[in-house]
């Protein structure tokens, strides 16, 4: 009988474990609305012992965007609570920068971050907090009230970065906050990158556009004008001195406007004009060299295409560029002449690999001589031109400079060899990059190649097994955790159990770790030299902390959160929790209105309660 006792136990226990075993893969357990929620407001209770204001901003912003569904008027609360820390921040740091070696990186702008994600929610309050910005920063100037210049991006910058991501979805949106882009100065990297998504989206739309920049700027600095000078014409490149600095990417479609061509060169050619009447003030106006310089050598640029396409203004740009040719102070021209070379230079058939390392190994000095063999190697991306640069490693004087780009150049060929099926040459290429955080990058690759080519697994398992034996050698790091993210988002397409394992592995790192930052689901390629420096940066979509924890959280809630639950970062903990929840609560088909029906509709500000 107690036989019995234990085969019937037996037999439920194994029926049971059928049971649940057959549950579709998907499931989420352990989802509870009203217990997410209460976990998550408890976490932000607890919160406002987040020193860092940037922190703060961020997670205030992400549980106001979470909560807007269930709780508008708390949302409110959050949103403005956050957007007034940013404000107070940026007041206090103006624009923020970090360094990766010699690099100087933007940090996002947090009042920007923060009206992101207003915008999304009620785009009429966002707007008008957007108005107010834009006096307070004319104030700002009357009264000479200093904002650090740190960044590369301004105002103008994120509300183009706005546009950008609102057109899709907010059309009407996108083109307002595009316009009061234009009353800030315009810069070498937005206002492209912008025109040239616009073109993609609807080409009509960006030609009125650029037609009203165009106006809008007749007067700016020549500078300002060349930032936009690549999109009539449809070029990868701007004119002028500042043009290896952007590359702007248009879709094969696209057809430059000759209209918007000429309109572009004869407001150059009045700009001329208007320089050579104030010829006498040029020599002790550094603006007005400045405009000189660049205009000429933009119209030096611009003069084949005339030519070939304006003929009629040929005469008036000859003659105008005769006449700034005068105004120019020896450094101009000699960065003119040396930018026309340049451009010689580059219409002349390339030089084959041999003549270039002939011609390199006469250079006397050896750290120019170290730049110009690195330079080689950069942008060179199959197998076929990566191959004859192996022996050029030996090349190197500098023996970093050389580890850097045999890093370099082994990512390059396990890259070339992912791409062309040739796994096992990935594999090895792989093994000799140094740099865990790169080399895991490519085990990555490596390992969804193998699922993908011929749903492979366990070849994908080794080679995840063993970016997490490296991690597992590597010290305690930032680089460290990365690499079991990778492995635990990889893990999550086949194998559940070791993606939660990995998971709780990268925890434990970060936890070990003094503020860590993993906002950046990137990894910066860099090779330094004295004469120069060449970044690239490399995209690990493993590395990204949110998604690896979404993707998990999709299948087992509950899994996820034990693991997330278990970091000591307070701020971490708490985004991680409302990430996962985005796919787990319930949400309300229609959005509870605040409990002032006239505040909601007018998108008033809501003061955050003490």
């Amino acid at each position: 009988m107690k036989f019995s006792r234990h085969l019937l136990f037996f037999v439920l226990f194994f029926s049971l474990s059928l049971l649940i075993s057959a549950q579709p893969k998907t499931a989420r357990r352990f989802c509870d609305t009203p217990y997410v929620l209460s976990l998550i407001q408890q976490e932000i209770d607890d919160s406002k012992s987040i020193e860092q204001t940037d922190k703060r901003i961020q997670m205030l912003a992400r549980a106001a965007d979470f909560f807007w569904v269930f709780d508008q008027e708390k949302a409110r609360a959050m949103f403005t609570e956050a957007f007034t820390l940013a404000k107070a921040r940026f007041k206090e740091k103006g624009e923020e920068t970090t360094k990766d070696g010699r690099l100087t990186i933007q940090i996002p702008d947090h009042r920007f971050t923060v009206l992101n994600a207003i915008t999304r929610r009620d785009s009429k309050w966002a707007k008008r907090l957007v108005q107010d910005m834009q006096k307070e920063a004319e104030e700002d100037a009357k009264t000479n009230a200093s904002k650090k210049k740190n960044g590369i991006f301004n105002d103008g910058d994120n509300l183009f970065l706005m546009a950008r991501g609102l057109f899709d979805t907010d059309r009407e949106s996108a083109m307002g906050y595009a316009r009061m882009a234009m009353n800030y100065p315009l810069t070498q990297f937005a206002v492209s990158f912008f025109l040239a998504y616009l073109a993609e989206k609807d080409q009509a739309t960006a030609d009125k556009f650029f037609s009203e920049i165009l106006n809008a700027k007749s007067n700016s600095p020549i500078k300002e004008l060349l930032y936009i000078s690549a999109y009539p014409f449809g070029r990868a490149r701007n004119f002028g001195p500042e043009a290896m600095y952007t590359m702007s990417q248009f879709k094969p479609d696209f057809v430059p406007n000759p209209t918007l061509q000429k309109a572009f060169i004869n407001l150059l050619l009045q700009r001329g004009v208007k320089l050579v009447t104030q010829q006498n003030e040029v020599s002790t106006n550094t603006e007005l060299q400045s405009d000189v310089e660049y205009l000429f050598i933009a119209l030096v640029e611009i003069e084949p295409i005339v030519i070939e396409k304006f003929d009629e203004l040929t005469d008036r740009l000859q003659q105008t560029t005769g006449q700034l040719d005068a105004l120019l102070t020896p450094q101009s021209r000699n960065k003119a002449a040396n930018i026309a070379r340049q451009n010689e230079q580059s219409k002349q058939p390339p030089k084959s690999l041999e003549e270039r390392l002939e011609e390199i190994g006469k250079d006397k000095n050896v750290d120019r001589r170290d730049f110009l063999y690195a330079m080689l190697f950069t942008g060179v991306t199959t197998e076929e031109k990566l191959k004859p640069l192996e022996p050029v490693l030996d090349k190197f004087a500098d023996n970093e400079v050389r580890k850097q780009v045999s890093d370099y150049y082994y990512f390059q060929r396990s890259q070339a060899a992912i791409k062309d099926n040739r796994l096992e040459d990935a594999e090895k290429y792989a093994a000799k990059v140094g740099l865990l955080e790169q080399r895991a990058g490519l085990i990555f690759e490596i390992a969804e190649s193998s699922i993908k080519k011929d749903n492979n697994r366990d070849k994908a398992a080794e080679v995840l097994e063993e970016a997490k034996a490296a991690a597992l050698r590597a010290n305690d790091s930032l680089e460290r955790a990365r690499a079991f993210l990778g492995v635990a988002n990889l893990y999550e397409q086949f194998d559940h159990q070791r993606a939660i394992d990995n998971l709780g592995e990268a925890v434990k790192t970060i936890n070990k770790l003094e503020d860590p930052n993993l906002s950046f689901p990137s990894v910066n390629r860099k090779i330094e030299m004295k004469y120069g420096a060449s970044y690239t940066r490399y995209q690990v979509p493993g590395y990204d902390f949110d998604r690896t924890v979404r993707n998990i959280g999709k299948q087992d809630f509950e899994g996820a959160l034990l693991q997330v639950k278990n970091l000591q970062d307070r701020y971490l903990r708490i985004v991680s929790i409302i990430n996962l929840a985005n796919d787990c609560v319930e949400k309300p088909t229609k959005t509870p209105k605040s409990k002032d029906s006239k505040e909601s509709k007018e998108s008033k500000e809501v003061k955050p309660k003490p």
